[in-house]
């Protein structure tokens, strides 16, 4: 579906009925990636409407030039859920710079919003003052990684810590 907002084209899906749940990806995928990660956790329950947006930029949503700051999407993404879930109280879950996008929905909303769920959140905005270890690896098993084709094994082993089949899965 879209939401327009001024001349941005919003897209999002919802699944299921109940309690909204707004739901937002980090910087460069769109909403499959979050949809793939919670849809099995919501399999477990009942009584909630999810809702994945595509971010301005992102997936199939457009990025008109006035939407040109962490503050613009923030305002977009306010709009979009007075649209979509009028004056509802709802759950917020944000991923990486969706995480902190939520964070401002929640400076701006707090009175609406009933728990927020950040994964793996961005805390500091300017990627140069983030100082992280480097990646240790935990657990690599080598039977289970022959198991992968090259490009996956690649992939899957360049974000890892514990590298095996339950956590490919």
């Amino acid at each position: 579906m879209i939401c327009r907002i001024k001349d941005a084209e919003i897209y999002y899906e919802i699944v299921g009925e109940g309690k909204p749940v707004i739901i937002i990806h980090g910087c460069a995928p769109d909403h499959r990636l979050m949809k793939r990660c919670m849809e099995s956790v919501f399999q477990k329950y009942e009584g909630y409407q999810r809702i994945y947006i595509d971010l301005p930029g992102m997936g199939k949503s457009n990025a008109p030039d006035w939407i040109n700051s962490s503050d613009r999407i923030v305002e977009v993404l306010i709009t979009f859920i007075e649209e979509i879930i009028s004056a509802e109280e709802f759950l917020l879950v944000g991923e990486s710079y969706g995480g902190y996008l939520a964070r401002g929905i929640l400076s701006k909303m707090f009175e609406r919003v009933n728990g927020l769920l950040l994964v793996y959140p961005v805390v500091v905005a300017q990627p140069g003052k983030r100082l992280l270890p480097d990646k240790q690896v935990i657990v690599r098993d080598e039977e289970f990684l022959k198991t992968l084709t090259s490009t996956e094994r690649e992939e899957f082993c360049e974000l890892a810590v514990v590298a095996n089949e339950y956590t490919y899965k």
